[in-house]
């Protein structure tokens, strides 16, 4: 039998195999770090209202504004780029293979 599954066979059967000697080691409260809030059960956390990425790698990115100071890369075998102005006008630049 494996050390996890005498762990869990031991739990199960109301041993938890960890000693309060180990448990006194642990901190007691989860304390939250940057942009992360703690509320009761529910752990949540938000992004900055600005935030700088050397590359972002994604299949969606909603944003309001995105700012870039070299080049736009899309890389697919037949890429497309969508524009959209604030009256719905649309266009769109598309490679084909």
């Amino acid at each position: 039998m494996t050390s996890l599954n005498q762990r869990i066979v031991s739990s199960e059967n109301g041993n938890s195999g960890i000693s309060q000697a180990q448990l006194d080691t642990k901190q007691d409260v989860l304390s939250a770090g940057d942009n992360i809030s703690i509320v009761g059960d529910v752990i949540s956390f938000s992004l900055p209202a600005t935030a700088s990425f050397s590359t972002i790698s994604s299949n969606n990115i909603d944003a309001v504004r995105l700012d870039v100071s070299d080049r736009v890369v899309i890389t697919q075998a037949s890429p497309t780029l969508y524009l959209k102005d604030t009256d719905s006008r649309a266009g769109m630049i598309h490679m084909s293979v």
